[in-house]
């Protein structure tokens, strides 16, 4: 109950903005002018705590008081709050602010971040339950004040969200000059597909770290993968090595000795190091190869960087991926949402083999399959719809090929036709599996050079 309330009449030129608040625009003080020259005056008089020195300081309503100002008004009557705490006021000038639709997010973020110096409001969850929204929420408005204004114009303008504004916030904090190199980076895909790839380094380094600590301390030389390892280095696997007797080589029995070691490296998807045994000098040792043949120098490279080029494709498309699934999650996760795919989702069936397989992807779009018999028609429908889209988003994420190159092509097509924006990895992959698409010329006497254009595309409806 509010018991230190009292209307006092004040002039508008003494009252003192508070800092936190937000500037008055000319559109909306002309409103209040001309609505506070009516019979009815001001119906909402401001808001105002005392100051230390016999002043006072505007909470809410500074737009009426710039009004009374300019309209000459000598005294408005204001509303008096002695019993506002600093952090109640500040509370208050949010919640009134919060009432206006052009109230930005960096002046959101700004009250936000001066809220949370106040002990009763110095966690997100204090924060979020005073302000009647969820936590996260809180922490990415706060997570935009740490980035600074180029932060609020990217969610603003709809290029970031506030959970995409909490990872970037997370960078800046170790790494300030690629945070910033990502925010500038202008579209909302690539700034997420950065920050995904941001991710996936450095969740690959700390995978390496851990298996290199982990064989150190077992005793296991950990080293580097030779040139045309696996299969055309000296240095070969223990599986692929047999003794002179035609036994396979237990590597518990020898990892640990001179003459022998591990290299650690990644296989597509990564999810963990991978660890493999080797022996540096097998022949050496009377040991023979079980598999694999010389090449000569120039074969090498030719194999080094034809798997380099796969590589990368694979992780530019795995780390699109990454991006490309939380979108789908987004804008998939509900029946509603889900229904206007569906004749999408039926023409691709129909036109195209799809292996409606369940996976972790499809469980995020439509939950866990539901028991037999237990499903309406609309849920039949969403898992039927995320089954296909989880099944086309698995394809799309590695190396395309010619038997695939048409179904991926089709798959873009509908994220499109949904609003979905390609990456730039994404992009390039598209145009790789067009090139694939494309007739080949004709060949040999008469043939038409008009035969090797590209298709025409075919649209979904």
């Amino acid at each position: 109950m509010i018991t230190d309330v009292t209307i006092v009449q004040l002039q508008p030129t003494e009252l003192l903005q508070h800092p936190a608040n937000r500037a008055v625009t000319d559109e909306r003080l002309a409103e209040l002018q001309a609505s506070m020259s009516t019979d009815l005056k001001l119906l909402q008089p401001p808001v105002v705590v005392p100051t230390e020195d016999g002043g006072h300081r505007i909470i809410v309503g500074q737009s009426r008081v710039k009004a009374a100002e300019a309209l000459g008004w000598p005294t408005l009557p204001c509303i008096l709050r002695e019993d506002l705490t600093d952090a109640k006021a500040l509370l208050a000038l949010w919640e009134d602010n919060e009432t206006h639709a052009h109230f930005t997010t960096a002046e959101r973020a700004a009250i936000d971040a001066e809220l949370a110096l106040f002990p009763e409001f110095d966690t997100p969850t204090k924060l979020a339950r005073a302000t009647r929204r969820k936590t996260h929420h809180v922490e990415g408005s706060l997570a935009v004040h740490r980035l600074g204004p180029a932060a609020a114009h990217a969610i603003d303008t709809q290029q970031l969200t506030l959970d995409d504004a909490v990872e970037l916030s997370e960078l800046n904090e170790s790494d300030p000059d690629t945070a910033q190199v990502i925010l500038a980076s202008g579209r909302s895909q690539q700034i997420r597909y950065m920050l995904a790839k941001v991710h996936r380094k450095r969740n690959r380094a700390r995978l390496l770290e851990e298996a290199h600590r982990k064989l150190s301390a077992e005793g296991v030389a950990v080293v580097p993968a030779p040139r045309g390892f696996p299969h055309s280095s000296e240095a070969a696997p223990l599986d692929n090595l047999r003794t002179a007797d035609g036994e396979e080589i237990d590597a518990e029995l020898v990892r640990t000795q001179e003459g022998f070691g591990a290299v650690v490296d990644f296989v597509h998807p990564i999810t963990s190091a991978r660890i493999t045994y080797v022996c540096l000098h097998p022949e050496a040792m009377g040991f023979t190869r079980a598999t694999g043949s010389y090449r000569t120098p120039e074969q090498l490279q030719a194999i080094e960087e034809e798997r380099a080029y796969l590589n990368e494709q694979r992780e530019q498309l795995e780390t699109a991926a990454e991006v490309r699934a939380k979108w789908l999650v987004r804008n998939l996760s509900t029946q509603t949402k889900a229904a206007a795919w569906l004749d999408d989702t039926l023409r691709i069936l129909a036109t195209h083999l799809v292996d409606l397989e369940g996976s972790d992807l499809a469980d995020r779009l439509c939950g866990a399959p539901p028991a037999v018999g237990t499903a309406s028609a609309r849920k039949a429908a969403h898992r039927v719809i995320a089954l296909t889209v989880a099944a086309l988003h698995q394809t799309a994420s590695q190396p395309e090929s010619r038997d695939d190159a048409a179904i991926i092509d089709t798959f873009y097509r509908l994220l499109w036709s949904h609003g979905y924006v390609l990456t730039e990895a994404e992009d390039e992959h598209h145009q790789r599996c067009h090139h694939l698409l494309s007739p080949r010329p004709a060949s040999g006497p008469g043939a038409n050079p008009a035969d090797g254009t590209e298709p025409a595309e075919e649209h979904l409806a």
